[in-house]
């Protein structure tokens, strides 16, 4: 277990393939800001939570990310709004309709939109 992503996830995909995550939840003004901002990777299958979240900036980044875009609900389950794949250093990405919350990975980590996200033990504050 990866103990800086304590929360077990779990993405459904169109062929009906589950994939195993972790995630954080991004709380607090220096973590919401920063984010990943300077790492040189990022954990395989190991995702950032930003919820309230319309636009991700890829600002002092040195790797590409995916961002997955989820749809606001009661959770743990979040359906898919959409995926921003490979998005580079010194972009900005806006949420597609319908997306209110942000998950980062490291880029390649889903070759196509996920059906829905389940988000174990939420942590949103």
């Amino acid at each position: 277990m990866n103990d800086s992503y304590p929360l077990e996830a779990e993405a459904l995909m169109p062929n009906g393939e589950r994939i195993a995550l972790r995630c954080v939840w991004a709380t607090g003004f220096a973590q919401r800001f920063f984010g990943l901002m300077g790492k040189k990777s990022v954990p395989a299958k190991c995702g950032l939570a930003f919820d309230r979240c319309r636009s991700v900036h890829m600002m002092f980044m040195r790797v590409p990310l995916d961002v997955l875009w989820l749809a606001s609900g009661d959770g743990p389950r979040y359906k898919v709004a959409g995926l921003s794949k490979r998005v580079m250093p010194w972009r900005v990405v806006m949420a597609p309709r319908g997306g209110s919350m942000a998950v980062e990975f490291e880029s390649g980590t889903f070759n196509e939109a996920p059906l829905s996200v389940l988000i174990r033990d939420e942590g949103v504050t």
